[in-house]
């Protein structure tokens, strides 16, 4: 070798490839992962150049004390000085650096602590199948990760911050030392150890690495569901129900916890794992982060400039597994959708104050079965949703039947009877109100927590519900069929006549507030008709029209002026 003049043995092996360059590999201790292989298989003689604080070692002669950086520029120097150097040719190289700051990794040789988990392999690829992963998809990583295990995990880390080894050893003979289970927690360089070392020497030096990261997050499940302090409460929730986390780290946190649990507990940390994906930054290639930052559009200033529960709006807009794009946009929708279930509260605030519901009125309107109808059927469709930990299609259909059936036609169906106090018709439509808002934040709060627990703090706290939205109960499911067809039928056919008014008064240039002197809605099924006349006040609000009439006539579904009013036909 030049510079050095040391001679090196030429090995054959199969990893060396004849069609590239030479096809010999310079192997060195160590330059990549590559040459640790090659070290460990080969038994090749092991020159630490590289000292912990990343400068050239003894070994490195006349180049010690440099950095790496500034002794590769030094040797290169050198080498074109003497003469070695023939010729030189750019070429793009693979590099591995840390993932925060990108600074390259170099490789030392250091004593560190391991847990075993290439020998349990399979063990541990059988435990991934006894988790249900949310997306499925995402067991196929835990698969790749485990199948392609190349080391043992290494706990122990050179930092100042972290849970210590109480480990001690033997100045005499170097025989570890670990403090009694009972005396637990110590910190070695605090503390003396137990007992004198078996060889009989009484001097000692602490072990001053502390454990991974992962080492101890790794218990999170036990820890959450008090081990060590609260057996009872224990053993009713261990293992956990779910564990959420990214995807980029079902190789360390997800691992790692499945590896603590399998060896110290026999079983899986938990029965469900959720997969979330990255935010991005709007360039769409690097993950939002706080070493990474969130590029221009940085998550702080979207909480301070929408609020968190929009952010958290946009956040629950991709599904399980699926990286998202800050988009302020959707943030910008999600302030939107706050504002409006504000301002129903407000609207609804003035009927609900201090109102206790009872039974189920007998008077419902028309408007009052659809609007309950579609609530149940929400209910069902989200409640399935987050069953399934599909959090967008929960919010989806909840967002979807707010705009839409609630604030979009309910609300303005039910105006006429909610200001007509005095009367049963008013009491049903309170009754209807309440039900729906009420279950509305519900299904709301998962993703909007903030602006619900103030609405319903508001609103319902003080008649008897529990204080926060967050304890209270979740809206119940209806799992009994039940003959929903002729709510259905006659609220498509509301839906359709507030519709064909509004286009009328658009087409005419009008206000959607405009009044109308006249309206008649012809339908052909009999039990629509009497279905329909339940609910003439909720079409006089609707339309703002003065006379609504019921006509039983065969009709294609139409606009057509009729005297000075408007008629529309139902098929």
């Amino acid at each position: 070798m030049p510079v050095f003049g040391q001679s090196v043995p030429i090995l054959e092996d199969p990893e060396a490839s004849p069609e590239k360059g030479t096809g010999a590999v310079m192997c060195c201790t160590f330059g990549d992962a590559a040459d640790v292989a090659w070290w460990y298989k080969h038994d090749l003689p092991l020159r630490v150049a590289i000292g912990t604080d990343g400068r050239m070692t003894e070994p490195a002669g006349e180049y010690a004390g440099m950095t790496v950086s500034e002794a590769r520029g030094a040797v290169l120097k050198t080498l074109e000085e003497s003469g070695h150097v023939r010729a030189r040719t750019r070429i793009t190289q693979s590099v591995r650096v840390h993932e925060r700051d990108d600074t390259p990794v170099e490789y030392i040789v250091t004593r560190q602590w391991f847990i075993r988990v290439l020998e349990a392999r399979e063990d541990l690829l059988a435990r991934g199948e006894e988790i249900a992963w949310h997306p499925p998809q995402m067991k196929a990583r835990y698969r790749e990760w485990v199948e392609n295990l190349g080391w043992d995990w290494c706990i122990s880390r050179q930092r100042y911050y972290g849970v210590p080894f109480p480990v001690w050893y033997c100045d005499a003979c170097g025989e570890p030392v670990v403090a009694d289970s009972r005396d637990l927690p110590v910190d070695p360089t605090t503390s003396e150890p137990p007992r004198p070392c078996p060889c009989g020497a009484a001097g000692f030096t602490p072990e001053r690495d502390v454990m991974d990261t992962w080492a101890t997050s790794s218990m999170t499940p036990q820890t959450v569901a008090g081990w060590l302090t609260e057996p009872a409460l224990y053993h009713r929730l261990f293992p956990l129900t779910v564990h959420p986390q990214s995807h980029e780290i079902i190789r360390t946190w997800a691992f790692y916890s499945i590896v603590k649990s399998h060896y110290q507990f026999g079983s899986v940390p938990w029965r469900n794992i959720l997969i979330s994906g990255w935010g991005r930054a709007p360039e769409g290639a690097a993950k939002i982060s706080k070493s990474r930052g969130g590029g221009p559009l940085s998550p702080v200033d979207m909480l301070s400039r929408y609020s968190a529960d929009a952010v958290r709006y946009w956040a629950a807009s991709a599904g399980p597994g699926k990286d998202s794009v800050i988009s302020e946009e959707k943030i910008a929708a999600g302030a939107k959708l706050v504002t409006k279930l504000w301002n129903v509260a407000g609207f609804s605030s003035r009927f609900l104050d201090g109102y206790v519901p009872g039974a189920e009125p007998t008077s419902l309107s028309a408007a009052d079965r659809w609007i309950l109808l579609r609530l149940r059927q929400v209910v069902t469709e989200a409640t399935r949703a987050f069953e399934c930990y599909d959090y967008a299609a929960a919010k989806n259909v909840t967002e979807t039947f707010f705009w839409r059936d609630v604030s979009g036609n309910y609300l303005e169906m039910a105006k006429k009877r909610l200001y007509d106090d005095g009367h049963d018709r008013h009491e049903a439509a309170r009754y209807t109100l309440q039900r729906v808002v009420l279950t509305t934040l519900k299904l709301f709060a998962p993703v909007l927590p903030f602006v619900t627990e103030a609405i319903y703090r508001e609103l319902f706290a003080d008649v008897g519900g529990p204080m926060s939205i967050h304890s209270s109960r979740w809206p119940e499911e209806h799992e009994e069929p039940v003959d929903d067809r002729l709510d259905e039928e006659v609220g498509k056919v509301l839906l359709d006549v507030a519709g064909a008014i509004r286009r009328y008064k658009s087409e005419r240039g009008l206000s959607l507030g405009a009044s109308l002197d006249r309206l008649q809605v012809e339908a052909t099924d009999d039990r629509v008709v009497k279905a329909l006349r339940s609910g003439l006040d909720d079409l006089a609000s609707v339309t703002r029209a003065a006379i609504v009439e019921i006509v039983p006539r065969v009709e294609g579904l139409d606009v057509l002026e009729v005297g000075d009013g408007v008629g529309v036909g139902v098929s």
